[in-house]
C-alpha cells in the first residue's frame, strides 16, 4: 500500500498510512525494515513491467506504459533504500489540554518521514488495557504512578530508536513535565547523533479545561486525563527554559492560525538542521 501510494505521487499519504499502522499495532520497530520491503515491492513491480514490455502479444501502447512503469518502479526501489530525510527527535512538552497531540500531528503532517509516538497508548498497553479503555480518574494511582510513568518514557525512547535509525523524525507525544525527563531525551538524541527539539504547547487555562471536558465527554482519546487532572498537571509542570536546547513554543489558543504557523516553524527548523548537518 505504501509503495503504491508513493508510485501514484502521494508520498505524504504513504507516510501517514505507515505511521498510523505503527501506532495502531504498536510496532514501531518495523521502521527498521520497512524501507527494504518498500524497495522489494517496487522491484517486483518493475520485474512484472519488464516482462510485459517485451511480450509481443501485448498491445504496443501497453508495452510503452510498461516500460515507463519499469523506470518509475526502479526509481522507487532505489529511493526507498538511499533517500533519507534528516533524522531527529522532537519531544512535546506542556500541561494537559494545551494541544500537544494536535501539535505533534501537525509536525508529522508538515515534515516528510515523521512518526508520532504517543505515551498514552503505551501506558495502557503496559497495564494490559486497550488504548481506548477508560480507567477512571487520571488523578488516581494505578497506571499513573511515577514508576509506571518511568516505564512509559523508557518505552517512548525504545520505540524511537528504530524510527530515527531509519532516517526519520520521531515525535514523542508526552507531557515531559520536568527538566530531568527532557534531559534524558536530549541525552538519547546526543548518543544517537541526531538533532533534538523541545516543542512546548501553551494556551489559556480556560481553553485547556474546555478541551479536557470535551475529551472526557467523547471518550475517544487514549488519555484519561480529564478536567480533574488539570490542577495536578499545572502544579507538576516546570516550563521549558532556554538552556534546554533548541525550542519552539506554540500558543494553541488561536484555532485559525497556530497549525499553519507551527508547520512553517517546524519546517524551518528541520531545513536548517538538514543544511547544517546533525551533531
Amino acid at each position: 500500500m505504501a509503495m503504491d501510494l508513493r508510485y501514484r505521487g502521494h508520498a505524504d499519504l504513504a507516510d501517514c498510512f505507515l505511521r498510523r499502522y505503527a501506532a495502531d499495532s504498536d510496532d514501531f520497530h518495523f521502521y527498521s525494515v520497512v524501507d527494504y520491503f518498500l524497495s522489494y515491492r517496487a522491484a517486483v513491480r518493475a520485474k512484472v513491467g519488464a516482462i510485459a514490455a517485451v511480450e509481443a502479444e501485448v498491445p504496443a501502447a501497453q508495452r510503452q506504459a510498461a516500460r515507463a512503469s519499469v523506470s518509475r518502479h526502479l526509481d522507487l526501489a532505489s529511493e526507498a533504500l538511499f533517500s533519507r530525510v534528516q533524522a531527529a527527535v522532537v519531544a512535546m512538552a506542556g500541561v494537559v489540554g494545551t494541544g500537544k497531540s494536535s501539535a505533534a500531528q501537525e509536525v508529522a503532517d508538515g515534515l516528510a518521514g515523521t512518526v508520532v509516538i504517543s505515551s498514552d497508548p503505551i501506558r495502557k498497553r503496559l497495564a494490559g488495557l486497550d488504548p481506548l479503555e477508560r480507567t477512571g480518574a487520571a488523578t488516581d494511582a494505578g497506571i499513573y504512578t511515577e514508576a509506571v510513568t518511568q516505564r512509559v518514557y523508557r518505552g517512548l525512547l525504545d520505540r524511537a530508536e528504530s524510527v530515527i535509525g531509519s532516517g526519520r523524525v520521531a515525535v514523542l507525544d508526552a507531557t515531559f513535565s520536568n527538566p530531568e525527563q527532557r534531559a534524558r531525551v536530549a541525552t538519547f538524541a546526543k548518543e544517537h547523533r541526531v538533532p533534538f527539539l523541545l516543542l512546548e504547547t501553551r494556551c489559556r487555562e480556560a481553553s485547556a479545561l474546555q478541551r479536557l471536558e470535551e475529551r472526557e465527554r467523547q471518550a475517544l482519546d487514549p488519555s484519561c486525563a480529564g478536567p480533574a487532572f488539570d490542577a495536578k498537571s499545572v502544579s507538576r509542570y516546570v516550563p521549558v527554559r532556554g538552556k534546554e536546547g533548541d525550542q519552539l513554543v506554540v500558543d494553541t489558543a488561536d484555532a485559525l492560525s497556530w497549525q499553519r504557523d507551527l508547520r512553517h516553524r517546524a519546517q524551518d527548523w528541520h531545513g536548517r538542521i538538514a543544511r547544517d548537518g546533525s551533531p
